[in-house]
């Protein structure tokens, strides 16, 4: 346990995404101080992807959510809240182990329905994303 805490601003970004609908996405980081988590940026209704990828990579080591649309098993089209770990390769140790050992402080209080995990942004794999969310 780290000690970091998510704050409500984090809590209130999820509830924007997958309660209200008035976001597609949001990234967030740890603050200035290391102790909280707290929302980075904010994508709106017609914020793509590739803008979430980008924003990830500004913040160097972080988390995001994302409102995925996929095809369910059944064949209808559906959506659900991805969770996403993101380190950058070329982040220092120490700020790698503060962030994975921080992830629960936020992934426990959203309760995204899937989690995907990326060191570079060409990883993001839409087939295999959708493969997670059908589970």
């Amino acid at each position: 346990m780290t000690g970091v805490v998510c704050c409500d601003s984090s809590i209130a970004a999820y509830k924007k995404i997958h309660e209200a609908k008035q976001a597609n996405w949001f990234t967030f980081k740890l603050s200035e101080c290391g102790k909280k988590i707290i929302p980075a940026q904010e994508g709106g209704k017609s914020a793509t992807e590739a803008d979430f990828l980008n924003a990830l990579k500004k913040i160097g080591a972080g988390y995001g959510m994302i409102d995925m649309e996929y095809t369910s098993k059944s064949g209808q089209k559906s959506k659900k809240v991805l969770f996403v770990y993101y380190c950058d390769e070329n982040t220092p140790a120490k700020q790698k182990m503060l962030v994975a050992g921080s992830k629960e402080a936020l992934s426990s209080k959203c309760k995204c329905q899937s989690e995907y995990q990326l060191t570079c942004t060409t990883e993001w794999n839409p087939e295999d994303i959708a493969k997670k969310l059908r589970q």
